[in-house]
């Protein structure tokens, strides 16, 4: 899809998104030009059904640079609309006035919502423009000096960036940007719905302005019985409108043979989330039935794999439960010269697990994934066994914080597992693969991302 395309879908989608009363949250830094302009180096733009609990609002400027937040209660539509349209192309109002996204020719759009893996999806846009000259050190010195006397005070420009959150460009090659996100006004309610003998309950909510009849809810059910699993259910489900003014709607939805059933809510024609539902009662994995006896809903797991990623050991015990319940045989290492898991598949294959939570380890990771699979491949070799091992290094960061340095474990042969793997893994553990056959496709993926 073109740039143009891209903006005109975006658009169309918001209109059918957007009510009156949403809330809106516009971040922004900008840097100075050469003719004593400024030019925007980051940006955000979010637009949100419920409005924050506090107000947030500053503005900075210095003589390189001007920064700052704001947010809006309660805006119209059509103002929002407005406001949506000139921050895709290119232009955002701030307290200070107005700041643009520079581009010599056409700006370049892209989107998160292209991604068809993604099980949540508010409405994305990215604007780029062109590369930033890199700051003079005596500049951002000066500039962080600034920053350091500002009201409010900030401890340089990197802490001004993690404040609002922006990827603020640190050299030429790294484009200025404006993401623009809108929440969608009606989301189901994962935590408030469940699948349990056969009987499906789903709750929504939706923003108070929402017309209810303008969005899709599509289940299917597995194992099932046939096409009589794929059904439309948006016409059942019931809705209220309690005194807190947020619409809420729920259905109890009989399915037949269900083990596990996907919904599906589309708004605007646009998926705004997938997710499986799983009976506890018929979960077919035996494994996942004898760990979840002890971890209900395998919430140690989670937190261990997907929340606490600076405990490297426990990350390191969740990766390994994680891997049995997907059917292999894992060992965790007590030899600290030594993989932090060795895992046994089915047919006799063996893997060489490393797990790291933090960039700086990421090479040393896989050099030694490297040394003692050659080790380990030349020791099965003189003891007349199969001498093929694969290795796996498994990173609790998202691909995104990682992308300088996903060519490195590809260029070594190694099956790299980042965190939005495991979360599809924790999702898979119910009706888990053949674990050769995950090992396969792992090394088959990894051969298609060779360079």
């Amino acid at each position: 899809m073109n740039s143009l395309a891209l903006k005109e879908r975006f658009l169309q989608t918001a209109n059918s998104w957007v009510c009156d009363s949403y809330a809106i949250d516009v971040r922004y830094v900008a840097t100075r030009t050469n003719n004593g302009g400024f030019q925007i180096a980051a940006a955000s733009l979010s637009l949100f059904p419920i409005p924050p609990q506090t107000d947030t609002v500053f503005h900075i400027q210095t003589d390189f640079l001007v920064a700052g937040q704001f947010q809006q209660r309660a805006q119209t539509r059509a103002d929002l609309l407005t406001t949506l349209e000139q921050a895709a192309a290119g232009q955002i109002e701030t307290p200070g006035g107005t700041l643009k996204l520079i581009a010599s020719n056409a700006h370049i759009l892209n989107s998160e919502n292209l991604n068809p893996s993604r099980w949540y999806s508010d409405l994305h846009l990215q604007i780029s423009g062109d590369a930033l000259p890199q700051i003079p050190e005596f500049e951002l010195f000066e500039l962080n000096n600034a920053l350091r006397t500002s009201d409010p005070p900030f401890d340089g420009i990197a802490d001004l960036a993690r404040w609002l959150s922006l990827s603020i460009p640190s050299s030429t090659s790294s484009l200025p940007l404006i993401n623009i996100r809108v929440v969608p006004p009606l989301d189901l309610i994962v935590n408030q719905s469940e699948l349990l003998d056969d009987r499906l309950l789903l709750v929504l909510r939706a923003h108070p302005n929402f017309d209810v009849g303008r969005f899709g809810l599509a289940i299917w059910i597995t194992p099932g019985n046939g096409l009589s699993s794929r059904r439309q259910v948006a016409s059942e489900i019931n809705w209220r409108q309690p005194e807190s003014g947020v619409k809420e709607g729920s259905a109890h939805i009989r399915v037949e043979r269900a083990e596990s059933t996907l919904a599906m809510l589309t708004i605007g024609g646009v998926t705004t989330r997938r997710r499986w539902f799983n009976d506890p009662n018929k979960a077919r994995n035996n494994r996942m039935l004898a760990v979840q006896h002890f971890d209900k809903e395998l919430k140690q797991i989670k937190h261990a794999v997907l929340e606490q990623s600076s405990d490297a050991p426990r990350f390191e015990r969740g990766v390994a439960a994680l891997l049995f319940l997907q059917g292999f045989s894992p060992a965790i290492q007590l030899e600290t010269d030594a993989p932090d898991i060795i895992l046994m598949t089915p047919a006799g294959r063996l893997v060489i697990v490393e797990c790291t939570t933090r960039i700086s380890d990421f090479s040393a990771k896989v050099g030694k994934l490297v040394d003692r699979r050659g080790s380990l491949e030349k020791s099965l070799r003189a003891s007349h066994h199969n001498g093929e091992v694969t290795a796996m290094l498994v990173c609790a960061l998202p691909k995104d914080q990682i992308a300088t340095w996903q060519a490195e474990p590809v260029v070594h042969q190694i099956i790299l597992v980042t965190q939005e793997d495991l979360r599809q893994a924790i999702i898979e553990v119910r009706n888990p693969r053949n674990p050769d056959d995950l090992l396969d496709a792992a090394v088959s993926r990894m051969s298609q991302s060779g360079i």
